[in-house]
């Protein structure tokens, strides 16, 4: 099973799905920073930086077909200590640039049965909606 790790950090995803025996065929991280440290511990795996041009960067080349989109995007905009914007905040409101890429074909086939089957997305208490007893 192949994955696509978007707001990709420092993989902390990326990891646990690996040590389950998944593969990483992606990275999407705007942090050169953070890009570095994936780097490091993920030589093999492309990356990009921007996830507002993902689809693009994914289909320039042949790439395996993703099962799998990982993410936890933004939270500034919805957190207990930010001011509060939601996804009209120009952080949080990423999350509209990762329901795009979800809902794309992620190949460069283009075809619908190539979309990714599963998302796992992580985001804080503030989004909300979110059950508070939620972990």
């Amino acid at each position: 099973m192949t994955f696509l790790s978007l707001f990709a950090g420092i993989g902390g995803f990326d990891l646990a799905l690996a040590r389950l025996g998944m593969r990483c065929a992606g990275q999407v991280e705007i942090d050169p920073v953070r890009r570095s440290t994936l780097t490091r511990h993920f030589p093999e795996v492309a990356r990009h930086d921007d996830v507002r041009t993902t689809i693009d960067w994914w289909q320039a080349k042949p790439r395996p077909a993703v099962d799998l989109i990982c993410a936890g995007w933004p939270c500034q905009d919805v957190s207990q200590a930010g001011r509060r914007a939601g996804l009209a905040g120009t952080r949080t409101g990423l999350f509209f640039e990762l329901a795009r890429v979800i809902g794309a074909p992620i190949s460069t086939l283009a075809s619908a049965r190539e979309r990714p089957r599963a998302a796992h997305l992580q985001q804080g208490r503030g989004l909300p909606g979110r059950p508070r007893n939620v972990g």
